[in-house]
């Protein structure tokens, strides 16, 4: 590869200090951070002063210290982001720079790699659909490929792939460039799939965009991340933060809303400080292969699960290993055009959270290991502190509660008596006040500067609803969040001491549906936060009556949890929302083209799959293209032991029964043998007259009666 020019590179970090003005970026925004901590916390001692020399303000006071300079970290992390966005010009910054002459022809073999594990195929196909699509529009696929590496074990999921598969690639002709691949058995989960890819095919390809199975990237985004890694050769990880898109509950507008408004302001102040150091999120990156197949293998961890064994959260781990290497790992907030779909209720967000729980908890095993780099030990730290932050909340306001109760927090004032001569009365709860008001405010700063640039830009405020439906939003997409705080703190409680107590959590494909939440789930979900919140407000009424207006967000949160997880699970109420233009994102207001095209090939492929009501096994069987290229794809397939043995049997079944009638695994034997499944087709096909699936499928029980 030809070195970049000056010019490039220059125009690749031109809004990033380097070097010594780095480090003393990272000197100052530390410094901030201490500095906001020490005077939150000398205010805090000023509170506990009046009551003497408790047993638990030691502990107290340590955990405030802490939990606030986590607080002030990220709201100053924030208000980096702001000031770095008030000097730049946006439209530059979103303008993708030409290839220079010293990157003239066309562009190196890349790969885009979707991992998947039975998802529903009608929907990640249409997005690869979208993405081949889009780049022959632009003109700009050359040598990009795509592979859709399944680790689905289910052989109805293994069906319906393989008959989406045969569908996308008609649709695309002769053209495609769209490959398949299932692994028998998922080792190491996505982290293996991957690690697989590389090894067959990556000698292939000098770049490849992993995406997860709901993430898609526009054409203009996919090119200008590989002109950007062709111009820093020593760019390992290029990573594009998605937006959450597509999704209508209550729960997931709320999410869509605030990383539209909020989220470029916090990866802006992320990207500033870390810059070269930065971080990998899973998906929608783009990766130089070679270093990344050499360097990023990963340990398995000594010990059983869940805090040993097979690392689950592979990202963090993947970039400080190829930063480890000497190569760079950046995040860059102007990368328009990238997507993915977040969970639409409590419920699902939590399942995947308590996965990546155990997974960052793991890491509490690699921050230590020799030759990474200090920046990459602070993002495991604070990967691994985002979920202990959670319990150590808990601990503190149990604890505050206790020193309430045993006269150690929240009595007593100061009098004339106890003050100098002519010193002004301060209540207690003057200052409590006051701490309570500042910790919010750090809290919220971010945010309120984040929906003053957007009040800067008129075509983004009316994207987002307009000036009154944009506060209106902010307003309840806060309350919302608010009450929600405490019961995702104690979620992230539970999965913290249940990992630490030694459960390991099974890997479960996430659920990408958007049904509500029913009464009687919501129920089951939420009694104990339900008991919690009740059982705090009376303790703190009985015991620690003063600390009842502090708790009130945190209490009303608990024991309203079940009613507000049903109403956040919402898709209709979300609809309603965004009909009266609030918590909108300017994807709605105007759609990008690939989501567009996404959109419109998914409800085409979910039309053409709910047309028949046919088992996925018995339109395999019955589809000459996809039985044909299922038998291509499976004759290196290893049937599972004593398979043939029973083969006839299963076939019998099938013609009899139909495929509902067959086990999963005799189901997988069939799968897994293209002669029988030939011979079925013949079967079938000589008694059937020619014609649709439909007909066929009706026909299925009156042919199986004849055998």
């Amino acid at each position: 590869m030809t070195n970049p020019s000056a010019d490039s590179a220059t125009d690749l970090h031109a809004r990033f200090p380097a070097g010594k003005s780095r480090f003393a970026l990272r000197i100052t925004l530390l410094s901030l951070t201490g500095v906001t901590t020490v005077g939150a916390t000398a205010v805090f001692l000023r509170i506990l002063e009046p009551h003497g020399d408790h047993p638990l303000h030691i502990p107290l006071v340590a955990l405030f210290a802490l939990l606030l300079a986590w607080v002030a970290f990220g709201a100053w992390t924030g208000i980096v982001g702001v000031a770095q966005l008030l000097r730049d010009d946006p439209a530059a910054s979103r303008r993708a720079t030409p290839l220079g002459p010293h990157m003239a022809g066309p562009n190196p073999p890349t790969a885009v790699v979707v991992p998947i594990y039975h998802e529903a195929p009608d929907r990640v196909f249409a997005s690869v659909q979208a993405m081949h699509e889009d780049l022959d529009a632009h003109d700009g696929r050359g040598p990009i490929d795509f592979y859709i590496l399944s680790d689905s074990t289910h052989p109805d999921a293994w069906a319906r792939e393989q008959l989406a598969y045969t569908r996308l690639l008609q649709r695309l002709g002769d053209d495609a460039r769209v490959y398949y691949r299932r692994r028998a058995k998922n080792v190491h989960r996505k982290a293996g799939n991957l690690a697989d890819f590389c090894k067959r095919f990556g000698g292939r390809y000098e770049f490849m965009l992993v995406l997860d199975a709901d993430s898609v990237v526009a054409a203009p985004t996919l090119l200008e991340m590989i002109r950007r890694m062709r111009a820093q050769p020593r760019l390992g990880i290029l990573q594009a933060p998605p937006k959450p898109v597509n999704r209508g509950s209550v729960f997931a507008r709320m999410q869509q809303f605030a990383a539209s408004v909020y989220g470029e302001v916090f990866s802006t102040g992320f990207s500033v400080w870390t810059q070269a150091d930065g971080n990998y999120f899973g998906h929608n990156a783009l990766i130089r292969v070679e270093p990344f197949t050499r360097h990023c293998g990963l340990p398995v961890l000594p010990g059983r699960p869940p805090l040993g064994g097979e690392i689950l959260s592979h990202d963090f781990v993947e970039a400080a290993l190829i930063r480890r290497a000497g190569y760079a790992v950046r995040v860059d907030p102007d990368l328009d055009g990238s997507y993915e779909e977040c969970p639409t209720s409590v419920d699902d967000f939590a399942k995947r959270d308590q996965r990546w729980c155990q997974g960052n908890l793991q890491h509490g095993r690699i921050v230590l290991a020799g030759g990474l780099h200090p920046i990459s030990r602070l993002h495991l730290a604070m990967g691994i502190m985002s979920y202990l932050s959670s319990p150590l909340w808990g601990v503190f306001l149990l604890l505050g509660g206790i020193a309430a109760a045993t006269g150690g927090l929240g009595s007593p004032s100061p009098t004339p008596e106890s003050l100098p001569s002519g010193a002004p009365i301060v209540p207690d709860w003057a200052y409590g006040l006051g701490l309570f008001v500042f910790v919010m405010g750090l809290i919220t700063a971010p945010r309120a500067l984040a929906f003053a640039l957007l009040l800067r830009d008129p075509n983004k405020l009316a994207a987002h609803g307009g000036e009154a439906k944009a506060a209106g939003s902010v307003a309840l997409e806060l309350a919302l969040s608010s009450l929600l705080a405490p019961v995702l703190m104690l979620f992230h409680s539970l999965f913290v001491l249940t990992t630490l107590a030694g459960h390991n959590i099974k890997w479960e494909a996430q659920n990408r549906d958007e049904s509500a939440l029913t009464a009687l789930e919501a129920i089951r979900t939420y009694r104990w936060h339900t008991v919690v919140g009740l059982a705090a407000t009376a303790a703190a009424y009985r015991f620690a009556p003063d600390l009842l207006p502090w708790l009130s967000p945190v209490l009303l949160g608990l024991v309203g949890s079940a009613p507000l997880a049903m109403l956040l699970s919402s898709a209709r109420l979300g609809r309603a929302l965004q009909e009266r233009g609030y918590l909108l994102i300017p994807e709605e207001h105007e759609p990008p083209a690939i989501l567009v095209r996404q959109n419109r090939i998914a409800q085409q492929n979910e039309a053409d799959t709910a047309a028949s009501d046919a088992h996925p096994l018995l339109r395999l069987v019955a589809t000459p293209p996809a039985l044909a290229l299922h038998a291509g794809l499976t004759r290196a397939h290893i049937p599972p032991p004593g398979a043939e043995a029973r083969l006839d049997r299963v076939a019998q079944i099938f013609l009899h029964g139909g495929a509902d009638y067959l086990k999963k695994d005799d189901r997988t034997a069939l799968l897994s043998s293209p002669d029988t499944l030939w011979a079925l087709h013949q079967r079938l096909w000589n008694d059937w007259e020619p014609g649709e699936l439909e007909a066929a499928t009706a026909r299925a029980p009156a042919v199986a009666a004849t055998v």
